[in-house]
């Protein structure tokens, strides 16, 4: 399994995700699961499938734009076959705000 783009996204991005298989029929599901991060973090389940078709499959997993200031958080996506597993960051921005008495 790879990242087919930057390992970490700013809240309100997404990371892609990417698995290759050998010899694995079209329409082959392989149910995968999302550890580490609530699901308040991401606009999907943090379970679902990758969905095979000519030996490869891409999740995109798109992180909340949540305007809160937190450390960095960093996710597994697991294959629940234990096959494979591979890590994700949503990087957080400071978000300021200011305002001025008149």
């Amino acid at each position: 399994m790879s990242r087919s783009t930057a390992a970490a996204s700013e809240d309100g991005g997404q990371i892609d995700f990417t698995l290759t298989t050998t010899n694995a029929l079209d329409g082959t599901s392989v149910p995968f699961t999302i550890t580490g991060i609530q699901s308040a973090d991401i606009t999907q389940s943090l379970t679902g499938n990758f969905v095979i078709y000519n030996n490869t499959a891409t999740v995109s997993i798109n992180h909340v734009f949540d305007l809160l200031t937190a450390e960095n958080e960093t996710y597994t996506l697991a294959l629940d076959n234990s096959q494979a597993s591979i890590t994700g960051t949503i990087s957080d921005s400071n978000v300021t705000l200011a305002s001025s008495a008149t």
